[in-house]
């Protein structure tokens, strides 16, 4: 009897951290960036629709999300004012 309930219990925590991990890994969004791009019009969100500005990957990303950004020399494409 003991072990049955041991046993429910455990099942219960390993479903609980699993669906814990599904949660969290959904809530992230990878970002790509590509300097070889012609424009940002892409999404951003695969290598094929990439970001050619890494400052727009920068501003549509959130907490928790990753920027990958593809070899290469990125310049500013905005000089920010004094």
């Amino acid at each position: 009897m003991q072990s049955s309930f041991l046993q429910k219990h455990i099942n219960s925590i390993v479903i609980t951290v699993l669906l814990f991990i599904t949660f969290n890994v959904q809530a992230q969004t990878t970002y790509y960036v590509d300097v070889a791009k012609a424009d940002n019009i892409g999404a951003g969100t695969t290598w094929s629709s990439a970001k050619k500005d890494l400052q727009n990957a920068i501003d549509a990303a959130t907490s928790g999300d990753q920027i990958w950004v593809k070899a290469g020399t990125y310049y500013p494409t905005v000089i920010p004012t004094q």
